[in-house]
């Protein structure tokens, strides 16, 4: 079982090894990691030094005060990121596995895909370095 904690310093060069695994969709994360720690929140789920889950939320400073959450990882580590405390209004990003955890925990009024693609100018995808 994995613990839910908020990212430290001994923390960051996991999550970013993590997040460099997907670096193109991730690189907003990575950013934010490195750059913008203190206008988001970080939750890890680590087990035994290993995550397996991560949880980022950007509240808005609008007055609706909706937040802004990206989950990534286990469907057990997002469940138990889930139990963390989050206000009523959420704007989920997660992987269409995850969507009955979220789904258990929050009632969703709308939902929409997004799909990542990374083109060149005049055509052709480009098929980001690993």
């Amino acid at each position: 079982m994995c613990q839910v904690r908020e990212l430290t310093d001994d923390l960051v060069p996991i999550v970013d090894a993590y997040l460099r695994s997907a670096l193109f969709i991730n690189a907003f994360a990575i950013w934010d990691l490195h750059h913008l720690r203190h206008r988001a929140k970080f939750l890890v789920c680590i087990d035994n030094g290993r995550l397996r889950g991560l949880l980022l939320d950007y509240p808005s400073y609008a007055p609706a005060s909706v937040h802004f959450v990206w989950l990534w990882g286990e469907k057990e580590a997002i469940s138990k990121l889930l139990d963390t405390p989050l206000p009523g209004k959420v704007v989920f990003h997660v992987p269409p596995e995850a969507e009955d955890i979220v789904r258990r925990k929050f009632s969703i009024t709308a939902k929409c895909l997004v799909d990542f693609m990374l083109l060149r100018k005049g055509g052709g995808a480009v098929t980001p370095a690993a």
